[in-house]
């Protein structure tokens, strides 16, 4: 059984034993502050599972005309039924046998809405 979860644009996507998801926590407090990081990434590889393919739009066939790898998702991320990434963003940078799904959270996640607008 699955102690995590995630979930991008409200879905569930579905995770197999081969998706690992390891995330390392850096504190800040007591930094230099020429080596603080405001922003973390993370990539996971999630099965491609017909329910995934629906996720994502069908963004593994030759033919797809889904602009889904080419824009920001939000994301949340649970494990053991406690929210560890609840403003992140996602976006599908590889498909096949498997989606690569790239996670970033920190400043990035607040500035992105100025993104969205072009200002």
């Amino acid at each position: 059984m699955r102690d995590d979860m995630l979930f991008i644009d409200g879905e569930l996507v579905d995770m197999d034993d081969n998706t690992k998801v390891t995330l390392n926590y850096k504190s800040n407090i007591f930094s230099d502050l020429s080596k603080i990081v405001s922003n973390n990434s993370y990539t996971i590889k999630l099965p491609g599972t017909v329910h995934n393919q629906r996720i994502f739009g069908h963004a593994d066939l030759p033919a797809s005309g889904s602009n889904y790898p080419r824009v920001f998702h939000k994301a949340r991320y649970f494990r053991n039924g406690v929210e560890i990434l609840s403003d992140a963003l996602a976006v599908l940078i590889s498909s096949g046998e498997t989606f690569d799904v790239a996670l970033t959270w920190g400043n990035a996640a607040v500035f992105e809405p100025l993104v969205k607008s072009e200002k």
